[in-house]
């Protein structure tokens, strides 16, 4: 099997995956599998979290942060705008 890094690169029905070399965890694109690293086998989620100015959610993701601020707060930002 090739290696990428500390990498498997395995070839399923011809569509390369990435599997992760610390977990089970196997991803399509490369990209993902670096964020999937970054995210669960790292201390980076733990010293930078996000958290939302107007409640106590906190998160790690900027995705995470974008889309609590939609879900619950969609109100909250119109009138800010405002």
């Amino acid at each position: 099997m090739p290696v990428v890094g500390d990498t498997m690169v395995l070839r399923v029905k011809k569509l390369k995956v990435y599997q992760c070399p610390q977990c089970p965890e196997v991803f399509y694109k490369e990209s993902m599998l670096i964020y999937h690293h970054m995210r669960s086998h790292t201390q980076l989620t733990r010293i930078m979290p996000l958290f939302c100015h107007l409640c106590s959610y906190k998160t790690t993701l900027v995705s995470g942060i974008k889309k609590h601020m939609i879900t619950d707060h969609l109100d909250e930002i119109g009138k800010e705008r405002e």
